[in-house]
């Protein structure tokens, strides 16, 4: 399985070179999955990685020798609350979204409900761009009849097979379900180790500010310790700014619209006032050797990440072409 493991990490870390190459601000923004607010704990993804974690110490206490058809339960109800999760979809469609320079969309998917019509969504994007590993490991670790078997309890467990009871009788051996479900399940915890770890990567190695020339923005990212990246404020040319932030029970959105197409609009105030010079909080900043004095930050002008086996193409503070918002 670490053959497996370290397969899938070297895939979506590509994925996120590519996407941040292509397209930082609107890969930041798949990343914190930018919605509208939420006062309250109302993010499934926060609670499902809870469960998923809650699923696993329960996991490791079952003796699989003494109590397989346990054990086994136990992985099912764990590949069944990772796949049917939307948030993996909902980054990866938009990261290849921004692999090809197009814009993050709010809700990619419009008719797709089930894990199998999102993830065909996905290899059809993975076509007109010529991504094939990707498709592969969904191929890997996606079965929807035994997604739709143990969802809608219309299976068996004998001592070596599983039977799926739906329209008829379907027999599947158990070593090969136990081994769709490792794989699964790995895939699932190595998506969230690497989203974890480029999250912290933006605290300890990313610079604080960014420079869009274009619009003559300073993009800001906002990080903590518990979490590393969890927002960002874009700071307008004439003294207004907009601000999102994800946090585990709280999520807070302003001066940005979110248009019925799926896309994203900054409310930037008085267009009259806009001008050639950058602010942040309001005050001007005269040159950018004065931002990268108050970057607050320890990093090579190159970061590598090691851990994550890649390196994200993360550039010094100077100007900096970014992803349109608009």
């Amino acid at each position: 399985m670490h053959e497996q493991s370290e397969k899938y990490r070297k895939c979506l870390v590509r994925l996120l070179n590519a996407a941040t190459e292509k397209g930082f601000l609107n890969c930041v923004y798949a990343l914190l999955r930018l919605d509208g607010i939420a006062l309250g704990h109302f993010d499934t993804t926060v609670e499902i990685r809870e469960a998923l974690g809650d699923f696993s110490r329960i996991r490791e206490s079952i003796d699989a020798e003494k109590e397989p058809k346990l054990a086994l339960r136990m992985d099912l109800l764990t590949y069944c609350h990772a796949i049917e999760l939307s948030a993996p979809y909902h980054i990866i469609f938009n990261l290849l979204n921004c692999m090809q320079g197009k814009p993050y969309h709010i809700r990619p998917f419009t008719k797709e409900i089930y894990p199998h019509q999102k993830i065909r969504a996905i290899k059809d994007i993975c076509s007109e761009i010529g991504e094939t590993e990707l498709p592969q490991i969904f191929d890997e670790i996606f079965d929807n009849q035994i997604r739709n078997s143990f969802s809608h309890s219309d299976y068996c467990i004998t001592e070596d097979e599983f039977r799926i009871t739906d329209l008829g009788i379907t027999v599947r051996k158990l070593n090969e379900v136990q081994s769709l479900l490792d794989r699964g399940i790995t895939f699932y915890s190595i998506f969230f180790d690497v989203l974890d770890s480029f999250a912290h990567s933006a605290r300890a190695l990313m610079k604080k500010y960014h420079l869009n020339p274009r619009h003559h923005e300073v993009i800001e990212l906002l990080t903590n310790e518990q979490q590393g990246l969890f927002g960002f404020s874009i700071h307008i040319s004439n003294g207004n700014k907009s601000t999102f932030y994800r946090l585990p029970h709280e999520v807070f959105g302003m001066n940005i619209h979110f248009e019925g197409t799926g896309g994203i609009s900054l409310q930037v105030g008085d267009l009259s006032k806009l001008c050639a010079k950058y602010r942040v909080n309001g005050k001007e900043v005269k040159d950018t050797v004065q931002l990268i004095a108050i970057n607050c930050r320890d990093s090579n002008d190159e970061v590598s990440f090691k851990t994550l086996k890649g390196t994200f193409p993360i550039d010094e503070v100077q100007e900096q072409p970014l992803a349109s918002h608009s």
